[in-house]
């Protein structure tokens, strides 16, 4: 597993806590800038951890460019899976795997696993997160119940901090859609998974705090 982190104009501490609790738990970690004013100092506190790389864009391109950057840096570095991460996410120390084993389990009896997703609270407002389902005109939220927490909850889609995707997925169903920047970059290639016949599913004992659209 590699991890990649996409940043803009991060606070240094805050990637220097991320890196640290993610670092002991993936075999790589590529940190993607996507053109910050304190880009240098972001490189410097990645330079910190071992396994970890950045790659520096001289631009804003994007979330949907920055991780298929990354995406690209994973197959290059012969990884298997990527978890995607934003730079306001900060995993528990078990989160990845926790997630692998679900992964593992479910792969198992489905075959087509797009993704596993993590169950989040809010840093700041310390709400739980939900995992969705579709129906037609609404959507149905599914919330982590503390007797059922080690099992999967199917979902329609995750957001992308958090989630760990297989790259045989990625080669499938695509690459990230650059052209819509940041807003439904996630929604759109989980929408695309469905279409092709792969499945996600929301793993509630693998935890992280996570700022939500900020």
């Amino acid at each position: 597993v590699a991890s990649v982190i996409v940043t803009y104009n991060a606070d240094a501490d805050a990637i220097q806590r991320l890196l640290d609790r993610i670092a002991p738990q993936v075999s790589r970690i590529f940190v993607v800038d996507n053109g910050s004013s304190n880009a240098q100092e972001i490189n410097r506190t990645v330079q910190s951890i071992d396994h970890a790389q950045i790659i520096l864009c001289p631009i804003n391109s994007g979330l949907g460019h920055a991780h298929n950057l990354g995406i690209q840096a994973c197959r290059d570095a012969g990884m298997t899976m990527v978890l995607l991460l934003d730079q306001d996410s900060l995993p528990r120390d078990n989160m990845v795997e926790k997630l692998v084993i679900a992964f593992d389990r479910v792969n198992q009896i489905d075959g087509k696993v797009a993704a596993v997703g993590s169950h989040y609270k809010g840093s700041r407002t310390g709400h739980p997160s939900f995992f969705v389902q579709f129906k037609r005109f609404r959507f149905r939220k599914f919330f982590c119940n503390r007797g059922k927490s080690n099992q999967p909850i199917p979902a329609d889609m995750l957001i992308s901090s958090g989630s760990l995707i297989p790259l045989s997925a990625i080669d499938t169903i695509g690459e990230m859609d650059e052209k819509l920047f940041i807003d439904h970059v996630d929604t759109d290639w989980f929408l695309r998974a469905k279409s092709l016949g792969w499945h996600s599913y929301g793993i509630c004992d693998a935890l992280m705090e996570h700022a939500l659209g900020e």
